[in-house]
């Protein structure tokens, strides 16, 4: 037993190891490329672009998910005050906090001029 727990650690440390190298290759060089100063921002209307149509599925899908996690966390937070207990209920609070984040997320990333 020992003898497979040893094997599969070093199956991980490997495969840590390679994720961290391959972030190294391939992303630090294209950070460096970055002009920090530059203002970017996604212009998400137009209907031909892809982009614009990859941008308007995932917010509807991330807009889908926030309203489940509104009505999870409220279920939860419901089931928590009537256990009493406090712990479970700012758990609740924050994934009602986190779906109300992802159903606005669209509304925040404009307001914060990331997109158009």
């Amino acid at each position: 037993m020992e003898n497979k727990i040893k094997k599969l650690t070093r199956k991980i440390a490997l495969l840590a190891e390679t994720a961290y190298l391959m972030t190294w290759i391939n992303v630090v060089p294209a950070l460096a490329a970055v002009d920090l100063g530059k203002s970017y921002s996604v212009k998400v209307d137009s209907s031909t672009d892809p982009m614009s149509l990859f941008m308007k599925v995932a917010f509807y899908i991330l807009r889908g998910m926030g309203i489940g996690l509104v009505i999870y966390g409220i279920a939860g937070v419901a089931t928590a005050r009537s256990d009493g207990d406090s712990s479970q209920i700012m758990n609740q609070i924050g994934k009602l906090v986190g779906g109300a984040v992802l159903f606005g997320l669209p509304q925040i990333l404009s307001a914060a001029g990331i997109i158009g």
